[in-house]
């Protein structure tokens, strides 16, 4: 629907093309893979339990309210926690994109879906707290996981805009 709205409103015509640029590819790590298979598919209508206030464990990392429910929470100095529940490595390669800036592909031959908490620091997220300690996402995804990223030359498919209008049409 969007992309119809761009293309009537702003004239916007683009098309798809591979580009070589870097990109990650997620493995498993030396020792295998550290996540437990899912419990089950998802009930679409739980809900987390309502926060009433932020709280961190020793290390400083946010505490998520109990459930199966994904979320994530990064507070002061870039303390983030990821609750992933009923996830294929497929979609963790995609979350693990927007984390990185560039494209992850799942290369990890892990077929399953699982069920999965993720605490890392994330580098330049905000004034330092003084005791960021805690691990980078890279020194997370082994330690905690089982899983690394892997730094490649990767052909990848981008969008080229080739025209797009100031100025949309009127309604």
């Amino acid at each position: 629907m969007m992309q119809n709205l761009l293309i009537e409103r702003f004239k916007l015509t683009f098309h798809r093309e591979k580009k070589e640029m870097q990109a990650y590819e997620l493995v498993v790590a030396k020792g295998g893979p550290k996540m437990k298979e899912s419990a089950g598919p998802l009930d679409p209508d739980e809900r987390p339990a309502r926060m009433t206030e932020r709280k961190t464990d020793a290390e400083g990392f946010p505490v998520l309210p109990p459930g199966r429910v994904p979320m994530m929470m990064m507070i002061a100095g870039g303390h983030a926690t990821a609750r992933h529940v009923a996830e294929t490595m497929e979609e963790f390669a995609v979350s693990l994109s927007m984390l990185v800036h560039k494209p992850v592909t799942d290369v990890t031959g892990l077929k399953g879906k699982y069920d999965f908490t993720l605490h890392w620091i994330a580098q330049g997220a905000g004034p330092s707290t003084g005791d960021d300690t805690g691990p980078t996402l890279f020194r997370a995804l082994p330690e905690q996981l089982g899983l690394r990223l892997e730094s490649k030359k990767s052909m990848v498919e981008v969008l080229v805009v080739d025209h797009v209008d100031k100025t949309p049409t009127e309604n």
